[in-house]
């Protein structure tokens, strides 16, 4: 199109360099006259303007990008149509963005290492899922659409471009079309590089990109984005396109050929696999039903129990001070015991007893608590976490201070005593079921999700869960003991209230161990629960 550099656009906006061109217009960097701002001015092809459903997509860019207020979607400030030698253009201004597109990446470099692929998926999926919550469906998801700005921590931010072929429900933002859905793309033996630049017709989108149902024109909903991203995804990770053709050739391959599998050299795992593969899936209904399942199943699977482990120590870390008063909480029951346990030194069965009843009262406790402030402890880094705020959460309601600290240790008991009879001793679907009964606040997985769940746990997952029970049951107890049998037998210590406070200094100490190992329970939950996301 002629260009624009050097005009004035509706008395406001002062046209710059040319920053590129799409199907449907052309990006120019402009200057905001009134606040000296530069800003990004997408001008639409005059050419296009005289079709009414050119000028509608170009609106419904406006509208789509402007209802979705999300820090990963390009921030749309304006929208209008001027006048520009004697014709009618219209214009788009948004936000002037910093880096370059995922596409300039993949010119640079052929594949993304899994790591930064996992990163980008979730920046776009929260952006999608912005989208979709509002009935907006991308319809041209694609490396040149998804924009990448580095920020000051050695990172990326992701802004995802070009609402300008969104498709909206009929839900007042636009008004509905009875507009035909007939593909209108040429099926000539187009040169495949074409193929990943956006097709204008009565079916839009870009071919190599497009989903089954896109490429046939029937109504498409969020799921056909998944389809998209799937196909960024793959190529990201194999260096090159699942399918590759002329448009034709590409149209038949999305409807009936199979997904390639990745080459050996790729190091991607079956579980990634899997994932991609599912997002690639022909019928909508086998995709992931949301993008932030599948995002949330790409990061589990990528991360495995490894990297589960490290966010863990790290949670931890961030959250030290807080975790371990409430560790203090936890040790309560086994500071009584081993004050009274101190009293009865000479009878060491009885002792065992005594702390071995506090440590089946203290982890259930524990991770009663962490599953049901775990929101909290993971993703709102300024929430306080408070003994009175992990109690109210898991019995449902605030009390005074003593009487709620009793329905705290009833209520993690009885659920405990209770998921243990219903799951008949299994031990790792015991304990998902139960971390399950407080961590999505009271909103249950269903049986076959957690049999599910607990089928894909790593091995090391398990043998972890196993080792980390044993600590709390065992070496615990033991340890306390022997703090306090040392002072009495080896130093010849006879002040009973010196050896009742040393057992219950180390049986806390002891204890706070066991917020670390809830923290782990909690950590390996959710880990099944995105590998099983839907």
């Amino acid at each position: 199109m002629e260009s624009l550099t050097g005009m004035v656009i509706d008395g406001k906006y002062r046209v710059g360099r040319s920053l590129g061109e799409g199907g449907m217009g052309a990006v120019y960097l402009a200057e905001h006259i009134g606040i000296g701002r530069n800003v990004a001015l997408k001008i639409v092809r005059p050419e296009l303007l005289s079709e009414p459903t050119a000028a509608e997509r170009f609106q419904r860019e406006a509208r789509a990008a402007g209802a979705i207020q999300h820090p990963n979607v390009v921030n749309v400030t304006d929208f209008g149509i001027a006048a520009v030698a004697g014709s009618d253009i219209a214009y788009l201004v948004m936000e002037q963005l910093h880096g370059q597109t995922l596409e300039d990446v993949l010119h640079e470099r052929r594949r993304i290492p899994l790591r930064q692929v996992v990163d980008i998926v979730e920046q776009v999926a929260s952006a999608l899922t912005a989208a979709h919550v509002i009935g907006v469906v991308h319809r041209d998801l694609k490396p040149a659409n998804i924009w990448l700005s580095p920020d000051d921590r050695g990172g990326f931010r992701v802004t995802l471009l070009d609402f300008g072929i969104a498709k909206l429900r009929d839900d007042g933002l636009v008004a509905r079309q009875s507009v035909p859905v007939v593909p209108e793309i040429s099926l000539s033996n187009s040169r495949e590089a074409d193929n990943t630049s956006t097709q204008v017709g009565e079916s839009i989108g870009t071919p190599a990109y497009m989903s089954p149902e896109q490429c046939v024109g029937d109504a498409v909903d969020a799921r056909s984005d998944i389809y998209s991203l799937g196909i960024v995804v793959y190529q990201l990770l194999a260096g090159e396109l699942p399918f590759r053709g002329s448009t034709v050739e590409l149209l038949r391959a999305h409807f009936v050929a199979e997904v390639p599998a990745f080459t050996a050299d790729s190091g991607i795992g079956a579980g990634v696999d899997q994932v991609v593969r599912r997002a690639l899936s022909k019928e909508p209904d086998q995709r992931f039903q949301s993008a932030l399942a599948f995002a949330s199943a790409l990061r589990a699977h990528s991360m495995g129990f490894s990297e589960s482990m490290r966010r863990a120590l790290v949670i931890f870390a961030e959250r030290l001070p807080e975790l371990a008063r409430l560790g203090a909480c936890f040790a309560l029951p086994g500071v009584a015991a081993t004050m009274i346990g101190a009293l009865l030194w000479k009878v060491p069965l009885i002792w065992m007893m005594l702390i071995s009843f506090s440590v089946i009262v203290s982890g259930p406790m524990a991770m009663a608590s962490i599953a049901a402030t775990f929101e909290d402890v993971k993703h709102r880094p300024f929430a306080a976490i408070t003994w009175r705020g992990a109690a109210i959460a898991v019995v449902g309601h605030d009390a005074p201070a003593v009487r709620l600290v009793a329905a705290w240790v009833t209520a993690s008991m009885s659920r405990y005593l209770s998921n243990a009879r219903r799951t008949k001793g299994q031990s790792i679907r015991a304990m998902l079921t139960f971390i399950d009964l407080f961590r999505h606040a009271g909103v249950r997985v269903g049986e076959e999700r957690l049999g599910r769940m607990a089928d894909v746990l790593p091995k090391g997952a398990l043998a972890t869960m196993v080792v980390a029970q044993l600590v709390g049951f065992f070496v615990a107890p033991t340890l306390a003991m022997l703090a306090q049998y040392g002072l009495l037998r080896l130093f010849g210590v006879r002040n009973i209230f010196l050896v009742a406070l040393t057992g219950s200094v180390a049986y806390t100490a002891m204890l706070f161990l066991q917020t670390f190992i809830a923290l782990v329970d909690v950590m390996l939950y959710d880990l099944a629960y995105d590998m099983t996301a839907e």
